[in-house]
């Protein structure tokens, strides 16, 4: 198994529906090696194939996931929203950055409003 690979960050998506079962959270958790223009790099995700209800469980299953993987947190891992918030198919919901920021900080993460270096 190789060693250089890393779970680099977490893409949030919401979609909102009428019916419970068609509402709620994706996570898509990204990995990379630690090349850098080379060849042979490579990258990759791990999806929730269904929206989840809660954010917070949406985030636990495709930790662990990478964690069966053997993925290390990067240093710099950080929780996002797609494409920042102008999804178009898939608008974030009201409050969405202080729920991104508050998730991440309970995780030890960056995400919005937690770096002051982090802008929309």
């Amino acid at each position: 198994m190789r060693d250089d690979l890393t779970a680099i960050g977490i893409t949030l998506t919401y979609r909102s529906g009428k019916e419970d079962i068609t509402q709620g959270w994706r996570a898509k958790l990204c990995w990379a090696d630690g090349a850098f223009l080379e060849d042979h790099t490579i990258e990759g995700e791990i999806i929730n194939r269904y929206f989840v209800q809660e954010i917070g469980k949406a985030i636990d299953y495709v930790l662990e996931v990478a964690t069966q993987f053997n993925l290390p947190i990067w240093k710099e891992f950080a929780l996002w929203y797609s494409e920042d918030g102008a999804d178009n198919d898939y608008p974030p919901p009201d409050g969405w950055t202080e729920l991104l920021a508050a998730e991440a900080h309970k995780r030890g993460w960056r995400s919005y409003l937690s770096d002051p270096e982090v802008t929309l």
